[in-house]
């Protein structure tokens, strides 16, 4: 098992040992968060051969990062400057409950791919290349795949 989650202000957790089924991530966010991750991440260290597992760090509040300060008024992030994916999951439920976005786990999948997208575009040097519009597009195609 993969499982590079951290939950950050709240006591540590072995979510290794708490996610081990699939019962596991239908009843609980944070298993269904580890899956979604452990999927991305096998899935992408078989496709490149320079793939390096990125911690996902889940978050409230605000928090420093390789990045910088940042809230949970950011939403889902990737830092370059640490390759970590950072999650609040807050964001999700800001989604359905201000916004009226349905799609549940699945649109909680695509965020999650989407950020790991940009993982990939760091790795493989994409993600300096230029203008916010073709990299948020190529880390959704990364996304999609």
């Amino acid at each position: 098992m993969l499982v590079l989650v951290f939950v950050l202000n709240q006591p540590p957790s072995n979510l290794a040992d708490q996610c081990q089924t699939g019962k596991d991530a239908d009843q609980s966010e944070r298993c269904r968060v580890v899956g979604v991750v452990n999927s991305i991440q096998d899935y992408w260290k078989h496709e490149i051969s320079e793939y390096r597992l990125s911690k996902t760090v889940l978050y409230s509040g605000s928090l420093r990062t390789g990045c910088g300060a940042a809230s949970s008024a950011v939403g889902p992030f990737y830092c370059p400057g640490d390759q970590r994916v950072y999650l609040d999951l807050s964001f999700f439920d800001q989604l359905q409950s201000d916004f009226g976005a349905k799609g549940g786990p699945f649109a909680q999948a695509y965020v999650i791919a989407h950020e790991y997208g940009h993982h990939v575009q760091d790795l493989l040097g994409e993600l300096e290349s230029g203008s916010s519009v073709p990299i948020e597009l190529q880390a959704d195609c990364y996304a999609g795949v």
